[in-house]
């Protein structure tokens, strides 16, 4: 599994105009759910601009007509202390773009795939796209930090969340 730090990827700024456009219009609603949901500064007068707080890291396809990109909304207000940023699964595909996760989930209106600052990828050789998993600052119930996780994969044409690996929690909590 490649584990990929969110924090580390181009901001939306380093994208061409209408790549902008696309990923933004695509994500318009679901941003505003999550400040709505977080409370984060509505009127933008504390927030970084979009365009500098959106970072883009492109997964890897067997689609030659599209591309799969992770969106992380990296604002203080949103990620807390621990930097446990919200992400976005969004299909580029010609002049459109759309968020892959299902709307309908009244406990993940922003239709977010997880908050957290890395992302996981295992190929996955029967879908188009890989899994994914998410993967988040925690703490561990007797007390301590831990990598807390969460797992997607394409199910029809959105991600839904699916049981992770038995040793993925383990690996990455370095235990035996």
């Amino acid at each position: 599994m490649v584990i990929h730090p969110i924090p580390s990827s181009p901001t939306l700024d380093s994208f061409p105009a209408s790549f902008r456009f696309q990923i933004k219009k695509a994500l318009s609603n679901d941003i505003a759910a999550e400040a709505k949901e977080t409370g984060a500064d509505q009127d933008r007068s504390n927030t970084v601009p979009l365009d500098k707080a959106l970072q883009l890291w492109r997964l890897s396809s067997s689609m030659t007509d599209r591309q799969l990109y992770i969106v992380s909304w990296y604002e203080q207000a949103i990620c807390g202390a621990h930097g446990n940023c919200a992400m976005w699964l969004v299909e580029v595909k010609g002049a459109g773009a759309r968020n892959l996760v299902a709307s309908g989930d009244p406990k993940n209106p922003a239709r977010t795939i997880g908050t957290g600052w890395g992302v996981g990828i295992r190929s996955n050789s029967l879908q188009p796209y890989p899994e994914i998993m998410v993967l988040a600052h925690g703490y561990r119930p007797q007390g301590g930090p831990e990598v807390e996780v969460s797992c997607k994969h394409q199910s029809g044409k959105d991600y839904v969340s699916s049981d992770c690996p038995v040793d993925c929690w383990r690996s990455l909590n370095l235990e035996n």
